[in-house]
This record gives C-alpha cells, structure tokens and sequence, in this order.
C-alpha cells in the first residue's frame, strides 16, 4: 500500500513537472511570435525626425556673411535666404541653400528601390510661400511621418521648415 502512495506521489511529480515545461514552451512560442511582430514604422518615429531637423539647422555653409571666415550655419541662411542677402563672394543665399540642402536629404535619406524609406520632401516656408523649391525625391505613400521645425526671423516671425518622409 505504501508502495502505491509513493508511484502515484511520483506520478504527480512528473504531471507537474511536463505542464510546467509545457507552459513555458507556450511562453516562449508567444513572446517570439510578439517580438517578430513589431512593425518597421515602430522603429523611426517624428522624434528621431525632429533631431534629424533640429541638427540640419545647424549644418555650416560654404556662405561666408560680411567678413571671411564668417561661415552661416543653415539657420541663418535661411534667414539670409527669406531677406535676400548675397553671400561674401556674391553667390546668392538662396542657391547656396537649395544646393546644401539636396546634398543633405539625398545623403541622409536612401529612397531606392527596396529601401525603407520611400520618399521625401522638404519645404521652407516664409508667410506661407516657398522660399526655395520643395526638394523632393522618391515616391509618395499614405504612411510618412510629417515633422517640422520653426526659425525665428530676424525681423519677427517665423520661418518654417516642413519635412515629409514617406515609408
């Protein structure tokens, strides 16, 4: 009789221990199937734009304003640009700012085929007309992430900078 007490106690033993390893079985096929399902739109948001924004107004120019050595960064340019101030050399704030920012976007935006990313566009906006042309590049989707970003005028107001990028 005490030997059946102790199989059936064993028996128990081992039930226990298989739904344990079953139960953990389970766990780890959910957490995998979790992990797997984070979508890539996750991965950049408007807050990994905003800093990408923020760091291009600070961007320094090949313009050097009133004495040499004096380079603009972007920000500054733009306030260049919207007053329609020429650079030291006699190039003109606006070229200089269209040309530096296409360099930019096309080297911080791949928009290949395959990629991510599948477009994007950038305007400046002064009272709301474009002070340069909307550079753009790629295809547009319904999904983009939309930041922007403003620039205080240097005889008030703002400047705004609008950024799409197309996933």
């Amino acid at each position: 009789m005490e030997l059946k007490k102790i199989k059936k106690g064993q028996e128990e033993m081992v039930g226990f221990a298989l739904i344990i390893v079953v139960v953990i079985i389970i766990m780890v096929v959910f957490l995998s199937i979790s992990i797997r399902r984070t979508p890539k739109e996750d991965v950049f948001g408007n807050g990994e734009a905003n800093s990408f924004l923020e760091s291009v107004k600070q961007y320094t120019t090949s313009c050097e304003q009133g004495y040499s050595s004096n380079y603009r960064v972007l920000r500054e340019l733009i306030n260049d640009c919207d007053v329609g101030k020429k650079c030291i050399d006699g190039r003109d704030s606006c070229d200089i700012l269209e040309e530096d920012l296409k360099d930019i976007m096309k080297e911080s935006w791949d928009v290949r085929e395959g990629s991510f990313f599948k477009g994007y566009e950038l305007s400046i906006l002064s009272d709301d007309v474009e002070l340069i042309p909307v550079i753009k590049e790629g295809n547009t989707t319904k999904r983009y992430i939309s930041p922007s970003s403003t620039i205080k005028r240097s005889f008030g107001g703002n400047l705004e900078i609008n950024l799409k990028i197309y996933k």
